[in-house]
């Protein structure tokens, strides 16, 4: 008899949309970072294998270049939210069984880490499953195909936060080893502080 978990596809969108505001040289994704520019230490992470689908959603060409050379669909687009990055990706992998969120300026998050989630959404794909370590919580996020249509229908102010606000009973946290994977990249101060890691 086969087994259900070997049928069952998951999809990865990586969001890297931001604007970088707090950022102030340049396009924060695009900054070398121990050798590299910091989205391909994500995009690295990435274990193909698990996935289905991979898309990369961004307003820049220059990003949409980098992952589409590492052989990575992508989406450019000039729409303005993050509700919209959501949609955009989902919409183009919406047939999988569940769809991890990614944002693109976790350096040091691991490919092991990502697999544990994988792996807990196919014993159970009913559920919101994401990074944390101890009681801090972050990011990546997996939501079940159920959430699809809520997610696609978002105010353009809202985040996936919003779902998982609704459905905290479906939540359920996947721990990573080192509190450094949840650390992301916002100012030149973050960047330092995690260069130094």
């Amino acid at each position: 008899m086969a087994n259900p978990e070997n049928s069952m596809r998951f999809a990865a969108v990586v969001m890297a949309s931001g604007d970088s505001v707090r950022f102030a040289n340049g396009n924060k994704l695009l900054s070398s970072f121990h050798g590299k520019p910091l989205i391909k230490h994500t995009l690295d992470a990435l274990p193909r294998v698990l996935f289905s689908d991979i898309v990369v959603v961004t307003r820049d060409q220059d990003i949409a270049s980098l992952a589409a050379h590492q052989g990575f669909d992508c989406i450019l687009h000039d729409l303005p939210n993050v509700s919209d990055t959501i949609r955009l990706g989902l919409d183009d992998v919406k047939e999988a069984d569940g769809c991890m969120f990614f944002v693109s300026d976790q350096p040091y998050l691991s490919t092991a880490s990502i697999t544990a989630i994988v792996d807990a959404a196919k014993a159970d794909p009913s559920k919101i499953y994401r990074a944390a370590y101890g009681e801090r919580v972050g990011n990546p996020v997996l939501f079940p195909k159920a959430l699809y249509q809520e997610l696609l229908t978002l105010d353009q102010d809202q985040q996936g936060g919003a779902v998982i606000k609704r459905h905290a009973e479906l939540v359920s946290l996947v721990d990573v080893p080192d509190s450094k994977e949840l650390d992301d990249i916002d100012t030149e101060d973050d960047y330092a502080k995690l260069a130094r890691l």
